[in-house]
């Protein structure tokens, strides 16, 4: 069972980052408690964490190729992962998403 995204869940997300590099494994972490690596973070959470995120990196012109560029370029991003996760638990709190 995975648990629900709230900012709290993004919050953990981002302590994630530390061990994984791309923000749908980071969350997909968040939601099992453990490591995107071990068997215990399932599809389910991988899933749940692609439905959640892959629109809003299409939003946001981010590329999901993992590259951390604009979509379609090799545009650095103005932003890291950390801070575009911030922004989305912040939008979370707000009801915008």
């Amino acid at each position: 069972m995975t648990k629900s995204i709230t900012p709290e869940t993004i919050e953990e997300a981002i302590e994630w980052l530390g061990t994984q590099v791309f923000c749908c494994h980071s969350l997909a972490s968040a939601l099992s408690g453990y490591d995107y690596t071990e068997k215990l973070t399932t599809n389910e959470h991988v899933q749940q964490s692609l439905d959640f995120l892959e629109s809003l990196l299409q939003r946001d012109e981010i590329s999901n190729d993992g590259t951390w560029s604009k979509s379609y370029t090799l545009e650095e991003l103005p932003f890291t992962r950390e801070q575009w996760l911030r922004k989305i638990a912040q939008e979370l709190r707000e009801g915008k998403i």
